[in-house]
């Protein structure tokens, strides 16, 4: 089931069926730009069953639990969901743009490069991507590495694509999510 709330124009939440890897965890993403990055934020071991927002700060979500005698938990919160220091998440493709013929010469294959600011190194990072036109999202989990905080993906594209890398924040650290980058393909 699909659920999402806005609290106001610009913050809303939108509940996803876990988050790379992590399919046991019911995850909301949140934005408070209007939709240009969404940050994850982990709930609860799950899915969520529902999602309303208050107004910009104020989200509450009904999280159950597939057992036997099925469990549900209320969860809010009065800060938008977010703690910790905000970090900083880039990412870019390399190449950033490809002709039909570049991109064969390429095996269709196309590297997406990132950082995350301040990291330890070992913290995992969803990149994800898929066509411009539409169609399912594929995500590659990768492993941050203490060199600087980078990693990078390797995905085939056959048409104009877009990509997005989240990370789901840790005890000291907030989610961050990226903006969109469009793949060109010319």
């Amino acid at each position: 089931m699909f659920h999402i709330a806005f609290g106001s124009r610009t913050s809303g939440f939108v509940a996803v069926n876990g988050l790379g890897d992590d399919s046991a965890s019911a995850y909301v993403l949140h934005t408070s730009d209007g939709g240009a990055t969404w940050r994850p934020q982990a709930i609860g071991t799950g899915s969520v069953d529902a999602l309303v927002a208050g107004d910009a700060s104020h989200a509450y979500s009904l999280i159950g639990q597939k057992f036997q005698n099925r469990r549900r938990w209320l969860f809010g919160t009065a800060t938008g969901g977010d703690a910790g220091s905000v970090p900083s998440l880039k990412i870019a493709a390399k190449p950033a743009s490809f002709t039909k013929k570049s991109l064969k010469k390429a095996k269709y294959k196309v590297t997406i490069t990132g950082t995350l600011q301040g990291a330890e190194g070992g913290e995992q990072v969803v990149v994800t991507v898929r066509p411009r036109s539409g169609g399912p999202w594929r995500s590659q989990t990768v492993t941050v590495g203490a060199n600087g905080g980078s990693f990078s993906a390797v995905f085939t594209v056959k048409r104009p694509s877009v990509a997005v890398a989240q990370w789901r924040g840790d005890s000291g650290r907030r989610g961050v999510g990226t903006p969109i980058l469009a793949i060109k393909v010319r």
